[in-house]
């Protein structure tokens, strides 16, 4: 979806194009990310374990979308797919068919070899700002391509009761297959607490400036220190 937009039109679209092809990867991809980015987990879950059961198990795709899946099942308390995961591989490649309608196109450098591309850091609330920590909230890690468009290339998603947490995103956590954190240059790195656990970006949430680095950058500090005001 266009800037990483997936409500209103563009989810409408998904759906109309599931209607139509119920089997169809790239929109069962698109809308499992649109799912987990509204913070929808069990339709995201189905939508990925859909997907994932479409691809070859031994592929690198196949790889990281089971990391995913086994990722949002430890968030709902279910068991993981079963199958050892794969090492993601950075050339994992879109499934093959038309877009789905406001698929964004993959943009970006040549992919990095997956240990190049790992980012490692901590993030932590500044004291002020502790003290309206919701005891349910949740903290999302996010990085995104820090030019073009704004569609996050890995997203860590963990209680915000755990903080300070150290964190690593690399191409396990892709939301799209086809646009994983190897295939991008400079990357934008920021971390927000929601109190409602929503992926979406509200008044009210908690987040620290992105902060730029390169792939395989090691020792990134976010603090969160500010509000999103209304």
């Amino acid at each position: 979806a266009a800037g990483g937009d997936f409500s209103g039109r563009a989810t409408a679209l998904l759906e109309r194009a599931l209607a139509v092809d119920p089997d169809d990867q790239k929109s069962v991809a698109l809308m499992g990310a649109a799912r987990y980015r509204a913070g929808d987990l069990p339709q995201a879950h189905r939508y990925l374990s859909q997907l994932l059961a479409s691809l070859p198990p031994d592929s690198g795709e196949a790889g990281q979308i089971r990391a995913i899946v086994d990722q949002i099942a430890a968030e709902l308390g279910m068991p993981s797919s079963g199958t050892p995961s794969a090492a993601p591989s950075p050339s994992a490649a879109a499934p093959s068919g038309p877009a789905a309608p406001g698929a964004a196109p993959a943009v970006g450098t040549a992919p990095a070899p997956a240990s190049q591309a790992t980012l490692r850091g901590t993030v932590d609330i500044a004291p002020a700002l502790a003290e309206r920590l919701p005891s349910n909230a949740t903290l999302f890690v996010i990085a995104r391509a820090a030019q073009g468009p704004r569609v996050p290339v890995a997203v860590l998603r963990v209680p915000a009761a755990r903080l300070p947490v150290d964190f690593k995103l690399d191409d396990g956590n892709a939301m799209d297959p086809s646009r994983p954190l190897s295939s991008v240059g400079e990357i934008a790195v920021e971390a927000r607490i929601s109190a409602s656990g929503d992926a979406m970006r509200r008044p009210g949430d908690l987040y620290g400036e992105p902060v730029s680095v390169a792939k395989g950058s090691d020792g990134i500090a976010i603090l969160i220190d500010r509000v999103v005001e209304p």
